[in-house]
């Protein structure tokens, strides 16, 4: 706890997708639903199908299944972290990352380009979305030979019945198109199923007591301190902070 003037600090890691309080945390999901995305080489949904390709830049989710959660905005928000590597000799500029349904993979849900990858002059929002690990801002969308680069992914839906249970992520990339390449060419491929299904969220009741009770620094978009605070722990990139909120209550 820290103290600041007349206003007291208090960090606590509870589910919020705005800067208000929160209606709701994800709980983990049941052993049938939390395997499906979290390996490639898991046994794909029905109705799911990814094609076999080249795939010079590994898209991986760093995160457990999901489920929309509720804001206080009115809208129910899904947030993770995708590891990228690139597996060739060949850098690799990184153009555009869709996120689809996965079984309408003509159904965009999310699109990241742009200055949603990289922008030096911005701070906050919807930016600087493609960090260095484990999140450092980088200063273009080159990921070279044998490195990484986390893309911080978030979108929402106006209710959860509009979410898809799976969704893939259409990636467009310069870079090697074969493994026996060495000049960049264009490459888009379609990969990573990834549940954003899992068992409903478990409600929990006011975190503290009293009045004047401010919540801050909420999910979900880069650049605010929680978001952009993946750390590598137990041998994965763990995003441990995606809904941490932080408390603040005024002594007058």
């Amino acid at each position: 706890m820290r103290r600041f003037g007349t206003m007291i600090v208090l960090s606590m890691l509870l589910v919020g997708c705005s800067s208000s309080s929160p209606a709701s945390a994800p709980s983990a999901p049941p052993p049938d639903v939390a395997a499906s995305g979290d390996s490639p080489f898991d046994a794909l949904p029905p109705g799911i199908t990814v094609k076999d390709a080249y795939t010079p830049v590994l898209v991986q989710v760093n995160n457990p299944p999901t489920v929309p959660v509720a804001g206080t905005d009115g809208r129910f928000h899904v947030a993770y972290n995708l590891l990228l590597q690139n597996a060739s000799p060949v850098p690799a500029t990184i153009r555009k990352l869709d996120v689809v349904d996965a079984t309408n993979t003509g159904k965009v849900v999310a699109t990241f380009s742009n200055k949603q990858l990289v922008d030096p002059a911005c701070k906050f929002g919807d930016c600087n979305r493609l960090r260095a690990l484990p999140a450092t801002p980088v200063t273009d969308t080159v990921l070279p030979p044998q490195q990484a680069r986390v893309l911080f992914v978030d979108y929402s839906f106006g209710s959860p019945g509009k979410a898809p249970k799976y969704v893939m992520h259409h990636l467009y990339l310069d870079g090697a198109v074969s493994p026996v390449t060495t000049t960049p060419g264009p490459v888009d491929y379609t990969v990573t199923p990834y549940s954003i299904s899992a068992s409903g969220p478990v409600i929990i009741g006011p975190p503290l007591k009293g009045n004047n009770w401010v919540a801050l620094n909420g999910c979900c978009e880069p650049g605010w301190p929680h978001r952009s605070s993946p750390v590598a722990m137990d041998g994965n990139l763990v995003g441990g902070q995606l809904f941490a909120i932080d408390w603040k209550k005024t002594t007058t």
